[in-house]
């Protein structure tokens, strides 16, 4: 009668359970790339990039999938850019990053689960002026051969996505160059939006010693 559906139906839903296991969010530990040897970054930005702000991603349902959320791609990003030497955690970083982690589609069937992390990353110098910019699309799939538990697979592919996002945006920023006498000026006279010879008036109001003169007065000119 109804009494045995009803058990039988909350047998189903218990054994589904039991064979699937709870789902469980992407780790840190997962998504941190390890130092890139291969890779070289630019001297200006060797431990002088702070992270501002992650945003974006999902909580959890532990009944339902692997979700990759915002403050665990922020914890991995900041690893990552830790391992990569670029890191600066003492306040006075010349550059800072802001990433958003826009979506990670997630393919929920089949023995082969993908994820494609889609996020965008940009940085910018101490006169808020971006220097880098872009958006990383990466997919990753887990197969069976990574776990029999479908959800551990997902968190595997969400892992294995967000490594690989992050992994691209560091090989971007080791293609970039940075005119390290440009970035050495910002937000001194090369941002003062005055003329040169506006700057050297200035300059000479200032009675300074003369070779504290001179230097600036090279400074002002070299611009």
């Amino acid at each position: 009668g109804c009494l045995m559906t009803f058990i039988r139906s909350l047998f189903a839903l218990a054994l589904a359970v039991v064979i699937t296991g709870c789902a469980s969010p992407a780790t840190v530990g997962g998504i941190v790339v390890p130092n890139q040897p291969s890779m070289t970054f630019s001297s200006d930005l060797q431990r002088n990039i702070s992270v501002a702000v992650v945003e974006g991603g999902e909580s959890t349902n532990p009944l339902w999938t692997s979700e990759l959320d915002g403050t665990t791609f922020e914890q991995a990003l900041k690893s990552s850019l830790g391992n990569a030497g670029l890191l600066n955690q003492n306040g006075d970083a010349a550059y800072t990053l802001q990433s958003n982690l826009l979506k990670a589609d997630q393919d929920l069937f089949g023995l082969d689960l993908q994820v494609i992390a889609i996020a965008d990353y940009t940085l910018k110098d101490s006169s808020n002026k971006v220097i880098f910019h872009n958006t990383y699309k990466t997919p990753f799939t887990a197969g069976a051969g990574d776990s029999l538990m479908a959800v551990k697979r997902l968190r595997l592919a969400n892992e294995g996505a967000a490594q690989a996002n992050i992994k691209a945006f560091l090989q971007g920023l080791s293609n970039l160059q940075i005119d390290t006498e440009q970035a050495s000026t910002t937000g001194k006279t090369a941002s003062s939006g005055k003329s040169k010879e506006q700057q050297i008036e200035d300059l000479a109001a200032e009675n300074l010693p003369y070779t504290e003169y001179m230097q600036k007065f090279r400074e002002i000119n070299a611009q």
